[in-house]
């Protein structure tokens, strides 16, 4: 947070922005340090300087808010990495961010094994690889993007495995399959731990409870089924170098550019 309050506020800084306005240097503000502390940014203000000479129509509206998240990320990657001291300057290649779909840890391929170390270790805080994990998600499920990493299958799985551990703290992977669902060390079924789990809940409107509990017992019973092994995992990956995330085996991309004269902008590709 230090840092962010001296790049826009901190005029001796190194990193300080010097081409903003007074509104645009107190938007960028908010909207990082609201990416820092929350994992997230709600809406997308147009006086921000990212939209500088673009004019705006509803159409344009889903693309923009993912390309200015894309941007606050960015900018959160860059903080926390030269905080933990890696010289970003080093990676001359795309590296990859591979974000696991149950414990959201981060992998980082492409970069030397001490790099790699001191990547991984600075970015696997908190929730920074769930974070990660949803924003690849968000950006390889719009429309015409077709991703190649996400199947109905790997989503159903990934669903099965997080509706279970929200509710009852199971980790599915860790329970025996047998009979369409999976049974605790215990011999509990998981699926009567959920039915409790649900009514128990004041998360889930009463009039919505019978209906979640089915949905969780058709996850759960499929995935039994057909074998937590025989289904492949929702892994998510995403690229990563001087022009920060660019999203990977799709056919739209949100990256971030810059051109000759360092005026930055986006192109979906």
């Amino acid at each position: 947070e230090n840092y962010i309050h001296s790049k826009y506020f901190d005029k001796s800084s190194e990193y300080y922005e010097t081409n903003l306005t007074d509104t645009e240097r107190r938007i960028a503000y908010n909207y990082e340090m609201q990416m820092c502390r929350t994992g997230k940014i709600n809406g997308v203000n147009y006086q921000d300087s990212l939209f500088r000479g673009i004019e705006v129509d509803g159409d344009s509206v889903d693309s923009d808010k993912i390309q200015f998240e894309r941007a606050l990320i960015n900018s959160q990657i860059s903080n926390i990495l030269k905080q933990a001291g890696v010289d970003t300057s080093s990676i001359t290649k795309d590296c990859t961010f591979t974000v696991d779909p149950y414990s959201y840890e981060i992998t980082v391929d492409g970069v030397d094994e001490e790099t790699k170390v001191l990547m991984q270790d600075a970015l696997n805080v908190g929730d920074n690889g769930k974070n990660l994990y949803k924003h690849i998600y968000y950006c390889s499920t719009q429309d015409g993007c077709e991703s190649s990493q996400i199947t109905k299958e790997s989503k159903m799985k990934y669903e099965a495995y997080h509706q279970v551990y929200s509710y009852t703290g199971y980790e599915l992977d860790k329970l025996e399959e047998k009979n369409g669902t999976y049974y605790t060390e215990s011999g509990e079924n998981i699926l009567d731990l959920v039915d409790k789990a649900v009514e128990d809940s004041g998360k889930v409107p009463k009039e919505f409870k019978q209906q979640m509990k089915n949905w969780i017992h058709d996850l759960v019973s499929t995935m039994s089924t057909k074998g937590w092994n025989n289904v492949p995992d929702m892994t998510l990956s995403i690229l990563y170098g001087k022009s920060g995330l660019k999203d990977m085996n799709q056919l739209i991309t949100y990256q971030y550019e810059a051109d000759s004269t360092n005026r930055q902008w986006y192109s979906v590709l």
